[in-house]
């Protein structure tokens, strides 16, 4: 499948990461010092919300500014840590976005009465914290805002045919227009709602209506302060408990997921399975291993001592072709909980999701290999060096479950030959609370659990349009869509992969029985390299003449490099209608960039129970010495050995 340029996560946390547009800090204030807006950021009460669940689950140990807890860590799962000030602006940048649109001091007396006022929070529990970050801007034209900021536009794009008339509301929702008025003095004697109040009740509905007042977006983020674990191969994801996760309970994902392995030595003189793998900081792999995949060794073979070779012969025959077929891979996982609000005079819509997931990745690899020559007969008065040329050739594939079980992977775990192989649990709730009153509502409850793969072409070199893949998860599938009679829309999941990636191999001499010029070969694209090993020449002690040397080759150390970003990504689009009063509520991809997974320079071992090693050593050199005063070429035969073979 064709996909995107670089391999999209994520992942992961990200190299390259978007700069923040504007620095949003507590020390932000309104150019008029009384301003005091109506609606502070969660003064309509909502027991429902992120942070207010996890509240009820455990107090927090602290709750202070970034300025105060910014320099606290938390460990991501790659194994790096990350300190919580770089995390928020990671989660918020969205939100700063939306900032950055209303937060023109150029609007300032056109389009909004002042500069926004920028609130952020930080609860610290044991196990996680939560972030808490709202923007607060009061419009006063907003035809003028909706052509700056598209997030306003957004907002307003759903707009009510007709008016909403005050004689359309019932008792309760009037008297919701009634406490406004009631604590109208409250406001900058400038503020569009104090101005509209001053003309009646209809007057002040249809300024909100268009849009004048008050608008608040305030994001809440759930941050583990740990990895999340993978036991077994299989991902470790925290319980729901109160409408929150809980990372004190945690629970495996009902289907394991591929597993990772580690580097383990060789065992002198045996051919036995070895797992080639590697490490990553925080992420050690389990050792394990697999079949050893080598061709089936002939016979040695000699020459006998009765041989007589009195012609000058350097013949150099023959080439050995192979190919592997191996698989590599990992799993790692983490969850988080997002939560955005946007408050209004008359109301606010909440939505929220969490996520936990695992990911897999497998990596097939193709080796193509040539050794040649790998027959050479020698007669001479002196022997000579042999160069001996290997030419290997690296792909990452696509592969079929065929493939998968060729490479020696259990039927439990070819997932139909899926490349990417993802569990999701989530969960999702949202409120729409308007003129005092609930009127669309789903609490966040149990967590469903999601099994979606993908066949993809691993990265493989720095540039691979055809690599990787980019997974938007259906709503239907997650359950995020609404078709309610006040609201509909649906939430859109999705994974951003992104990365690149190299194979090496460790490649081993074998002369004459013994191991020599063990080094790593490197491949960032399919062109093939070249190896040389030399066979040095023979000398003849006492009165031998003739000798047999056999040579060959060991591969192992199949490893996989790769630069892996992993992004959990959401969007969304909402319209809310209720009496002739409407709204939307619209995003483009949001990437969570906080909870991303991030491997740079992880090493990706062989799968367990996957080929891991590749030996040759039937290549022979035959030297026979005879007296003569001309020195063969390669290729020269004059005659033909006359020699006997016999089985050693």
């Amino acid at each position: 499948m064709k996909l995107s340029e670089k391999w999209i996560i994520s992942i992961v946390t990200i190299a390259g990461f978007c700069s923040v547009l504007f620095a949003a800090s507590p020390g932000w204030s309104q150019k008029k010092a009384v301003v005091q807006p109506a609606i502070q950021p969660g003064a309509m009460p909502d027991n429902d919300g992120v942070l207010q669940k996890q509240l009820n689950l455990a107090p927090p140990l602290k709750t202070s500014g970034m300025r105060q807890l910014g320099n606290r860590q938390i460990m991501l799962s790659s194994g790096k840590k990350m300190k919580l000030k770089d995390v928020a602006t990671l989660a918020f940048q969205n939100q700063n976005e939306f900032a950055a649109s209303v937060g023109k001091k150029q609007l300032v007396g056109k389009a909004i009465l002042a500069m926004p006022v920028v609130r952020e929070e930080v609860s610290e529990f044991d196990d996680l914290y939560v972030l808490k970050q709202s923007t607060q801007v009061i419009v006063t034209n907003p035809s003028e805002l909706k052509a700056i900021s598209p997030q306003f536009a957004s907002l307003m794009a759903s707009r009510a045919g007709n008016p909403l008339n005050m004689s359309a509301l019932d008792k309760s929702e009037r008297e919701s227009i009634a406490d406004i008025i009631a604590n109208i003095d409250q406001r900058d004697p400038n503020d569009p709602l104090r101005l509209a109040a001053a003309k009646g009740e209809q007057a002040l509905l249809d300024a909100i209506q268009a849009g004048l007042g008050e608008i608040t977006v305030e994001d809440t983020f759930i941050v583990p302060r740990t990895p999340i674990k993978v036991v077994d191969g299989v991902v470790q994801l925290p319980s729901l408990e109160g409408g929150t996760l809980n990372f004190k309970t945690m629970a495996p994902v009902n289907m394991a997921l591929v597993q990772p392995v580690a580097t383990t030595g060789t065992k002198s003189g045996k051919a036995s399975a070895i797992a080639a793998g590697g490490k990553s900081p925080g992420n050690a792999l389990a050792a394990t291993s697999g079949p050893e995949h080598a061709v089936s060794k002939l016979s040695k073979e000699t020459i006998a001592n009765s041989a007589t070779c009195d012609t000058v012969v350097n013949e150099q025959t023959g080439q050995h072709e192979f190919s592997l077929e191996l698989l590599n891979g990992f799993t790692l996982g983490n969850a988080w909980m997002w939560e955005r609000r946007w408050d209004f005079s008359v109301g606010f819509f909440r939505i929220t999701y969490g996520a936990g997931y695992g990911i897999g990745l497998r990596i097939p690899i193709e080796v193509k290999g040539k050794l040649s020559p790998v027959e050479v007969n020698v007669c001479d008065a002196n022997d000579s060096n042999l160069n001996v040329e290997t030419r290997l050739e690296v792909n990452t594939l696509d592969a079929d479950a065929e493939y998968y079980r060729r490479a020696g992977l259990s039927n439990n775990k070819v997932f139909n030959g899926h490349e990417l192989v993802l569990e999701f649990q989530v969960g999702y709730g949202y409120k729409l609370h308007l003129f005092g009153k609930d009127v669309a509502k789903k609490s966040y409850d149990a967590l469903k659990g999601l099994h979606f793969s993908q066949n993809t072409r691993p990265p493989f070199g720095a540039y691979c349009p055809e690599c990787g893949v980019d997974i938007a998860i259906p709503p239907e599938i997650t359950e995020t869509e609404i078709d309610f009679q006040y609201l509909k829309g649906a939430l859109v999941a999705g994974i951003h992969l992104n990365g690149k990636g190299t194979v090496s191999i460790e490649k081993t001499d074998s002369i004459g029985g013994k191991t020599s010029g063990k080094h790593t070969i490197t491949f960032s694209n399919k062109d093939p390299l070249g190896d040389v090993m030399t066979v040095p020449k023979t000398t003849l002690r006492g009165n031998a003449t003739h000798s047999t040397v056999w040579y060959g080759l060991k591969l192992d150390r199949f490893q996989y490099h790769i630069d892996l970003h992993m992004i959990p990504e959401l969007k969304f689009s909402f319209t809310a209608g209720y009496k002739g009063f409407n709204r939307s509520f619209n995003s483009p991809w949001i990437r969570l960039s906080a909870f991303a997974i991030d491997l740079p320079n992880y090493t990706l071992g062989s799968h367990e129970g996957t080929v891991n090693r590749y030996v040759f050593e039937n290549g022979r050199k035959q030297f026979t010495k005879i007296e003569n005063t001309t020195t063969a070429k390669p290729g020269d035969r004059v005659r033909p050995i006359a020699a006997k073979r016999v089985q050693k």
